[in-house]
């Protein structure tokens, strides 16, 4: 058993080795905005003029912003969070378990182009300035905080356009662009079942890598509709509609390919190697982006503007990645094993030593965000679309937890949260002439509670002779915390 118990620890190595990149996702829009003027006023207001960054809110609001532009930026973000209490390493692991979230750092660059006067084209660009991917090996058992962990640790490229067709009408369509990815790794197994008082001996050599990546997008759609063709009472007024499908983690097949050098000496102890059955899940449940349908409702004017967002996300569709070993081996000597990825969403997934995980723990969330601007003095010069001047920004956001109640083995943490924003913004014409738009800076605040959540656990639920990795009460606690993100952002308007 020594060799079984060495296998398994090998394929578990290979597959921490195997946590490809997962999709780009929204990631850091979605959690804290791209460009400090949407992130000061909530993260939100799909119907308001967003420019290059609209083609993640609403592609067709594009439409709003009269000139060409070009935008950068970043987000700095410091967080503060509690560990669960109720729960401590089995075993002979000590310490603390790491529940520790990664911080929103990033940085971004939008551009925005008239092609003619009713069609717009964008592109915006987006990354952690920690790692473009982050990735890692998680127990389904072990607290996980799953969106204050991963949340903000991808890219994400938007491409796409809008269209006016009508005053009153606004069309648009974006990709978010994301990979999928293959790892081939080829092993050689040699070794000797030992004689005698020798032990049995077994070494797995790597004897080829191979990393393939190829892009894989989701398509983003949008409608906004100007209410103030219909009466001057309704001057400014629109509504809006995003669209955004789901992005699984498009990870394809990762083979493993297992050669026994010296079979003969080894098949007493492989004969057990046919039955393994050693499974692994990968949480990338984190770079899981669902399928999402936001609402929208602004009133827009020269001194300011107001909106509200509702957005529903659907988190109960999420599919936890599994990766499952074949059994047994090939007639030439060697053992598959494949990397599987299961299309329908079932009720549980088979992961390390039988553990599973219950599709029931995720549920559907409704977002709901405020905000708005004030243009004290106007905002506009004489020149329609040129503003300059101060303007001021407040937002606030309730986003609900998206994990529901888990009296089973499970331990993914997340608390609903209330977020609230603040930003400030400078514009102003060149002063050379050079542009035919105008320039502006701003600035975002962000402040992010996070409520604590109880998990009443019941011991019936947890499995029979299966080993937890980590032990609880019958109620675990996890007190929440805060996250302060700042943001800035540089456009000029040509």
């Amino acid at each position: 058993m020594a060799l079984n118990r060495l296998a398994i620890a090998a394929v578990c190595l290979v597959l921490v080795l195997c946590n490809a990149p997962g999709a780009a996702s929204a990631g850091q829009a979605d959690r804290y905005g791209i460009g400090a003027a949407a992130m000061g006023r909530g993260n939100g207001g799909i119907c308001l003029e967003n420019e290059a960054p609209s083609l993640f809110y609403n592609p067709a609001a594009m439409a709003l912003t009269p000139f060409d532009t070009f935008s950068a930026g970043g987000q700095l973000g410091f967080h503060s969070f509690t560990d669960a209490d109720g729960v401590s390493w089995n075993g002979d692991r000590s310490g603390p378990i790491p529940q520790e979230p990664l911080s929103p750092h990033a940085v971004h660059l939008s551009l925005l182009k008239r092609i003619a006067p009713p069609v717009r084209i964008g592109f915006t660009f987006i990354t952690p300035t920690r790692g473009i991917y982050y990735y890692e090996q998680e127990d389904p058992y072990i607290p996980t905080l799953v969106r204050w962990r991963n949340r903000s640790q991808r890219f994400g490229v938007f491409l796409g356009l809008s269209v006016q067709p009508w005053r009153w009408l606004m069309i648009g369509a974006s990709a978010e662009i994301g990979t999928r990815s293959r790892l081939l790794i080829e092993y050689a197994w040699e070794g000797t079942a030992g004689e005698g008082d020798d032990p049995p001996y077994a070494m797995a050599n790597l004897r080829e890598a191979e990393y393939q990546i190829r892009l894989a997008a989701r398509p983003i759609l949008g409608l906004v509709i100007d209410l103030s063709s219909l009466s001057r009472h309704l001057d400014g007024v629109r509504l809006g509609v995003t669209y955004r499908a789901p992005f699984d983690v498009p990870l394809e097949e990762t083979e493993l390919l297992m050669e026994l050098v010296n079979p003969g000496d080894l098949d007493p102890l492989f004969s057990l190697a046919d039955k393994v059955t050693a499974s692994a899940v990968i949480t990338m449940i984190d770079f899981y982006t669902p399928r999402q349908l936001a609402f929208g409702l602004a009133l827009d004017r020269p001194r300011g503007a107001v909106y509200v967002d509702l957005t529903w996300s659907q988190y109960s569709a999420m599919i936890p990645n599994t990766g499952l070993l074949s059994e047994g081996r090939e007639e030439d000597g060697g053992m598959e094993i494949y990397w599987n990825f299961p299309d329908d969403h079932v009720d549980g997934y088979p992961v390390i030593d039988g553990r599973v995980i219950d599709s029931s723990v995720f549920r559907d969330t409704w977002t709901l965000r405020i905000g708005g601007e004030i243009r004290p003095g106007g905002g506009m010069d004489a020149v329609q679309g040129r503003r300059r001047g101060l303007t001021i920004r407040l937002g606030a956001v309730y986003d609900p937890s998206m994990i529901a109640d888990q009296p089973g083995p499970t331990s993914f943490i997340d608390g609903p949260s209330l977020a609230g924003t603040f930003g400030a913004g400078l514009a102003a014409p060149d002063p050379l002439g050079l542009l035919a738009g105008y320039g502006s800076i701003d600035l975002a605040f962000q402040v992010h509670r996070v409520f604590g959540v109880t998990l009443d656990k019941d011991p019936l639920l947890i499995p029979d002779k299966v080993e937890m990795p980590v032990r609880w009460d019958d109620e675990i606690r996890w007190d929440g915390g805060w996250m302060v993100v700042l943001g800035l952002t540089g456009t000029i308007r040509f």
